[in-house]
Order: structure tokens, then sequence, then C-alpha cells
């Protein structure tokens, strides 16, 4: 068997990159959000802010 290498030439112009995670799991409850990426097994949990009342002087 023998393999060989490829080479690929592209051009973006203006293309906007945007990197994804495929595939990807949300999961919401209350103020609190996770994502979990499939194919690692990584977790990210997030949560709200609450916004603080604006002070009236």
């Amino acid at each position: 068997m023998q393999s060989s290498g490829v080479s690929v030439l592209t051009e973006t112009g203006n293309m906007n990159a945007i990197p994804a995670l495929l595939p990807v799991y949300f999961i919401k409850y209350g103020k609190l959000t996770a994502v979990m990426n499939g194919q690692t097994g990584q977790i990210t949990v997030t949560k709200e802010r609450e916004k603080k009342a604006d002070r009236q002087t």
C-alpha cells in the first residue's frame, strides 16, 4: 500500500470564521447554563448575572 500527500489551496475572501463545537449540548436550569462538547466531554457552566439597579442622585 502507498499513500501520498494532498495539497489544498483555498481563498476565503470576506468570509467570517466562527468557531463551533459539534456536537454540542445545552442544558439550562434557572440562571445556570451548561454546555457540553459531545466529542471531548468538556463541560462549561455559566451563571446569569443580576443587573444592579441604577443609583439615582
